[in-house]
């Protein structure tokens, strides 16, 4: 939309020839009378226009408060280069802002971005509407969490997934670097193609050469047929290399190349083979640490990191540990044939105050643990694995006299979670409460210096403060 007749004409040819189709209006009301019987991805949007200006338009689209896709999309332009106008633009709900005069290389790079971004929303739309974080759904290709590291994690899997960028997931053991690979192939353009997954560390070493890149007939002993490696069979999908930093030197300079030149040879052939597949790799290790001791590539490490994703240990989102515990209760039980129990509040305490060093995976198989040996459709303390027991803390009632030199706004040290009857087994209220009294503790351990309490609680300062706004503790 604008006023300028030939600037409309250029724009409607270039984006012809790249295969969109183009309406176009002079000012607003005549944008208003398309829009009655169009639904348009994108509007290219110009400021000063007759009648209506371009930051009136956009505002009457009411960008802001309706969920994305269900408005087009808009990129506002502008012959004077004011920030203002731009900021207020993209306040109003405007996804991008391109200043006049503009190469059409640079609108066609805009556009194309923009679409493909909506393409990725309306994927993700599959998945229930919206964005994965949105309307208190909280999930996402099998990740579960309303929390603020979850839902940072959602945005950014959302706008990396639309990209062909390699990405590198770094993460503790049981995060679900995997779930966080599948859910990028999920959203991208290459859903319709193969995910393929491996983990490096579990193919013998003389071996992992053959399985990335396959081998012809009798290219060792052995090879009495040809065989495909991972990166055929990912072909137009993509390739997730679990435990990337177990893999050897010599082999780190092949994947390398590929990685540049997107072609290989199997093992044994002569011929190089192209490639069309998005790597992402994943690792427990601390990769920069690995390159400074020569145990692995540089060059590699930055190839494969274009777009780091750091998983979210469960010690870093005990808000989510609610969320979590209902789900795996219910996938338990189906799987065991069983009516889903019902946890006690001791076992809810137990399970928000564990450090859960082997994250969602150890929590999931605790929770199948505690409903096999669930009894009268209940679980209680005594159905918890030992290793939650020996280091979570016990019951209230187990602790029924207080330390009588003990501030009321200071907790001592072993003091627990008192739990009480009149929250029944509401589940968010009784780990508010736990939330409260451990920041509460670890702040009278550390005479209430936050950094070192944010170290008690495994969280970080950040988030420490956060907490402590919400409760309305003071140090």
């Amino acid at each position: 939309m604008d006023d300028d007749e030939t600037f409309r004409f250029m724009i409607r040819l270039h984006l012809t020839q790249q295969g969109c189709e183009v309406f176009e209006a002079s000012h607003p009301l005549e944008a208003d009378e398309l829009l009655t019987s169009l639904r348009p991805d994108l509007i290219l949007c110009d400021w000063c226009m007759p009648q209506e200006d371009g930051l009136s338009f956009i505002k009457r689209l009411n960008l802001k408060d309706n969920p994305q896709g269900l408005q087009p999309a808009v990129i506002f332009m502008s012959a004077h280069s004011d920030t203002e106008v731009a900021l207020n633009a993209i306040e109003l709900g405007a996804v991008d802002y391109l200043a006049k005069p503009f190469q059409m290389q640079e609108l066609s790079f805009r556009v194309e971005r923009t679409l493909k971004e909506r393409r990725a929303y309306a994927r993700l739309s599959a998945y229930g509407g919206g964005s994965a974080y949105e309307g208190g759904r909280g999930q996402l290709e099998g990740m579960l969490g309303r929390s603020a590291p979850m839902r940072a994690l959602f945005h950014l899997i959302e706008r990396v997934a639309p990209t062909q960028s390699s990405v590198l997931i770094n993460g503790e053991s049981g995060t679900g670097k995997e779930l966080i690979a599948r859910a990028i192939h999920s959203l991208s353009e290459r859903a319709h193609g193969p995910f393929v997954a491996v983990n490096c560390a579990a193919i013998p070493t003389h071996l992992i050469e053959s399985e990335l890149f396959g081998h012809v007939r009798g290219a060792f002993t052995g090879a009495e047929q040809a065989h495909k490696g991972l990166f055929e069979q990912a072909e137009g999908g993509t390739l997730f290399l679990d435990e990337i930093g177990e893999l050897p030197l010599t082999l780190q300079s092949k994947l390398l190349r590929v990685l540049q030149e997107r072609t290989f040879k199997p093992v044994g052939g002569e011929r190089l083979r192209s490639t069309d597949v998005r790597v992402i790799s994943a690792t427990l290790k601390d990769l920069p640490k690995e390159v400074s001791e020569g145990h692995f590539r540089g060059d590699l490490y930055y190839r494969l990191s274009v777009i780091p994703i750091t998983a979210p240990p469960l010690a870093q989102r005990p808000e989510d540990i609610p969320l979590l515990v209902e789900a795996f209760v219910r996938q338990a039980a189906a799987r065991l044939g069983v009516a889903p129990p019902h946890l006690t509040s001791e076992v809810l305490a137990t399970l928000s105050a564990y450090p859960w060093p082997g994250n969602v995976r150890e929590l999931e198989n605790a929770i199948e643990h505690a409903v096999v040996l669930s009894q009268g459709g209940r679980v209680t303390r005594d159905a918890l694995p030992q290793q939650l027991l020996d280091r979570a803390p016990q019951s209230g009632s187990d602790h029924k006299h207080k330390d009588q030199n003990t501030s009321p706004h200071h907790p001592p040290p072993n003091l627990t979670l008192p739990l009480e009857e009149s929250k029944g087994l509401n589940v968010k209220e009784h780990t508010q409460a736990l939330e409260r009294l451990l920041i509460q503790q670890a702040l009278a351990q550390t005479s209430g210096v936050k950094s070192q309490a944010s170290q008690l609680l495994n969280i970080s300062p950040k988030t420490l403060l956060y907490k402590m706004k919400e409760y309305g503790i003071s140090p």
